[in-house]
């Protein structure tokens, strides 16, 4: 396959353009970032692959992807799938793979839906003697009014839980290997 070489900026950019809901004159695009750190008990070669598109399945019971270019479940730069939307009644989401890099422990995905983008980076660093970080970084950008009320909703659930219990399901899982 030949890998796709997009920047996130230039992804978004695309993204805005083609969607015609942000070219309005009087809506106002908000953006919302949230930032946690979670603490996995494991080694980083094992814990990292977990925030891949279908390694996640291990994990997350309710997660469901598709793949859609390649057909395959390979995880790498330009794959792209879909998984259900997040907002009950919502339409599918289409994620691609900006970055995948199993040397630095870093995955960045940007999420294409009717209303809204996100910006998804992991970075995932040792701690420990087996006890791997990772910083999980959400931006959330409205592409129309529905999708600023979206974004605000997902943030401040995001910062209120800190992804705990996205740590509790991944120690769970872990502690079973």
């Amino acid at each position: 396959m030949k890998k796709l070489a997009i920047s996130s900026l230039a992804a978004l950019t695309i993204a805005c353009q083609a969607h015609p809901n942000v070219q309005g004159q009087d809506f106002k695009s908000e953006q919302y970032v949230s930032k946690s750190e979670i603490t996995l008990h494991g080694n980083i070669d094992k814990v990292f692959p977990l925030f891949g598109a279908f390694e996640e399945k291990k994990w997350a019971d309710d997660w469901n992807p598709t793949p859609v270019f390649p057909a395959s479940e390979k995880m790498e730069e330009g794959f792209i799938f879909k998984s259900p939307g997040h907002i009950h009644g919502e339409l599918s989401l289409t994620w691609v793979v900006l970055k995948y890099d199993e040397i630095n422990h870093q995955v960045h995905y940007l999420t294409i839906s009717q209303n809204r983008l996100t910006d998804l980076t992991i970075q995932c660093t040792t701690s420990g003697e087996n006890d791997t970080k990772a910083s999980i970084t959400y931006t959330i950008t409205g592409l129309d009014t529905d999708g600023n009320e979206i974004a605000h909703h997902i943030a401040g659930k995001f910062s209120a839980s800190g992804l705990k219990d996205w740590e509790k399901a991944m120690n769970e899982y872990l502690s079973k290997k």
